[in-house]
C-alpha cells in the first residue's frame, strides 16, 4: 500500500495562463530545479463499482508526454487502481493500490475480470494533465477536464518518516502562493462533479 496527501483540491481557473504563471514562480523559488520537468499525460478513467463503498475502483489508460530540457519522448500504459479518499475541502490522506498492465492483452483481460463480475463500467473521466514537480514531492496537476472545465489540483507523495500533518503544512505554503481561497476549492471528485445529478461547475 502506498499513500500521498492529497490537497484541498482540485480548483477551478479561470484559464490556464493563471496556473502557469503561478506555478512557474514556485518551480523557479524551488531548491531542487535540476528536477524540475513537465510531462502532459491523457488520461482516461473507467470507474467500476466498488464492493466496498470506502474505496473506488477504475482502470486509468494513459498517454504520457515528458518534456525535460525541450526534449520529448512519449509512452503508454495503463493500471488498476483501488483507492480511498474522502471528499472535502481540507487536505486529507489517500491511500491507493496499483496494479500496472504491461500490454494490451493485459488491459483487455482486466476488463473483462471487472465487467464479468461488477458488471459495465459505471463511468468514465477524461482529462488532460499537465504536470509539473514543485520540489522533490509535490505533484501539480493542470488538469483540462472533459465536460468539466479548467483545475488546478496538489498532491505530495510522503516518505516513510513524514506525518500527515507534514503533509498538510507543504500543501498549505503552495497553496497559500498560489494565492488560493477556500471558497474557490471544490468538496468532490471529478467523477462526482460529472455523474452527481449532473452537476457542473461555474467557472469564476
Amino acid at each position: 500500500m502506498k499513500a500521498h496527501y492529497k490537497g484541498p483540491l482540485p480548483c477551478p481557473i479561470p484559464n490556464s495562463h493563471f496556473a502557469y504563471q503561478h506555478v512557474n514562480e514556485l518551480i523557479n523559488l524551488s531548491i531542487h530545479k535540476d528536477q524540475e520537468y513537465v510531462m502532459r499525460i491523457y488520461q482516461q478513467d473507467f470507474f467500476y463499482k466498488s464492493l466496498n463503498p470506502l474505496y473506488r475502483l477504475k482502470i486509468r489508460i494513459e498517454r504520457q508526454n515528458l518534456i525535460v530540457k525541450n526534449e520529448e519522448d512519449d509512452h503508454f500504459n495503463s493500471e488498476l487502481i483501488y483507492y480511498k479518499r474522502k471528499d472535502g475541502v481540507t487536505a486529507k490522506l489517500s491511500e491507493y493500490y496499483r496494479i500496472a498492465m504491461t500490454s494490451s492483452e493485459d488491459l483487455r483481460s482486466m476488463e473483462k475480470v471487472l465487467k464479468d463480475n461488477l458488471g459495465d463500467s459505471i463511468g468514465v473521466v477524461r482529462k488532460q494533465r499537465l504536470l509539473y514537480m514543485i520540489g522533490n514531492q509535490t505533484r501539480c496537476h493542470i488538469d483540462i477536464v472533459e465536460g468539466l472545465g479548467n483545475f488546478i489540483e496538489l498532491e505530495v507523495v510522503l516518505n516513510e518518516e513524514q506525518t500527515t500533518e507534514d503533509g498538510k503544512n507543504i500543501i498549505d505554503k503552495i497553496i497559500k502562493d498560489l494565492g488560493i481561497k477556500e471558497e474557490d476549492m471544490i468538496d468532490k471528485s471529478y467523477f462526482d462533479l460529472l455523474y452527481s445529478n449532473k452537476q457542473k461547475i461555474k467557472l469564476k
